[in-house]
């Protein structure tokens, strides 16, 4: 299985290749300026995980600060998105509000928009209360929900108040496979959408719907017509072109998601693959080889 395991190497050094503004923040700021100068606007994150003492966490911390000032500096048209696993929220010793802080006034200073992700270690509840403290001192930020946490009872409508701002998304960072992987649950995943829109905009929610798969946000679009220009939709840098048609002829008010740094593994795997792709390449992640990750992909 060896020949296996490179191949699937190969396919996600493919995917990343395309889908991350390279390694730096310059990359990063080019990427935002050129879509910008198409008509886009974007969500900027960094890719850096893996966080397992507070230097690391205060690290990626201050990239975050960093992004966000010289996005101010440059008058460019974009929001930065923030997992709270990166900023050491799972070590348990409050480096992480401190860093959440951080984040938060300059954004707030810059004017700059926010949204929060969960991210390895962090669960969908401790995010809303992450989320909520934030959101209290800061108007413009929003919080990334899974789709599946939106439809299985999670009592999120409970927890939200009018003006919130919340992006729905079907591939979040866990080994659960994104709710429409197959065909067959296509149709319920576009019911969870269109119910979950509805339900948020009646509470005066503002939306925004993050997926990489085109067709599947032509359709919501479709089915929310009376809701479309209120909706923000979302999609990851490098989207192909047959994507792009389906989004532009569909009249979608459109951003793009342009991550950028060197751990670019987690993200290319668990937001962007499916299939028996993404369990193979979920198990060489996770340190598997050859007949090892092959294994792990038919349990």
């Amino acid at each position: 299985m060896a020949e296996e395991h490179k191949l699937i190497k190969n396919i996600v050094f493919r995917i990343v290749k395309r889908h991350i503004a390279g390694s730096t923040i310059n990359s990063a700021l080019n990427t935002v300026r050129n879509l910008n100068g198409k008509g886009f606007p974007t969500t900027v994150t960094f890719l850096n995980e893996h966080v397992s003492d507070q230097l690391k966490a205060r690290y990626n911390s201050n990239a975050y600060v960093q992004v966000i000032r010289q996005i101010s500096r440059l008058s460019l048209n974009s929001g930065v998105s923030v997992r709270l696993g990166q900023i050491g929220f799972a070590l348990n010793n409050g480096v992480s509000q401190k860093c959440m802080e951080d984040i938060v006034e300059t954004a707030r200073a810059a004017g700059t928009q926010i949204w929060l992700e969960g991210g390895p270690g962090v669960d969908n509840y401790d995010l809303l209360k992450a989320y909520r403290e934030a959101r209290d001192s800061y108007d413009k930020v929003g919080v990334e929900i899974p789709l599946s946490y939106m439809s299985f009872g999670g009592n999120v409508l409970g927890k939200l108040r009018p003006d919130d701002m919340v992006r729905i998304t079907s591939r979040s960072y866990s080994d659960a496979a994104p709710v429409h992987e197959d065909k067959a649950r296509q149709g319920s995943a576009l019911r969870w959408y269109t119910s979950s829109i509805s339900s948020l905009l009646a509470r005066r929610a503002k939306v925004c719907v993050y997926d990489p798969n085109g067709k599947m946000l032509a359709k919501i679009a479709a089915s929310a017509k009376s809701h479309k220009k209120d909706l923000i939709f979302g999609v990851p840098l490098g989207y192909s072109n047959r994507v792009s048609t389906v989004v532009k002829n569909s009249k979608l008010n459109l951003e793009v998601y342009v991550p950028y740094g060197k751990d670019w593994a987690p993200y290319a795997i668990y937001r962007l693959t499916s299939g028996r792709v993404r369990d193979i390449a979920i198990a060489v992640l996770n340190g598997k080889e050859g007949n090892d990750a092959y294994g792990k992909a038919q349990e």
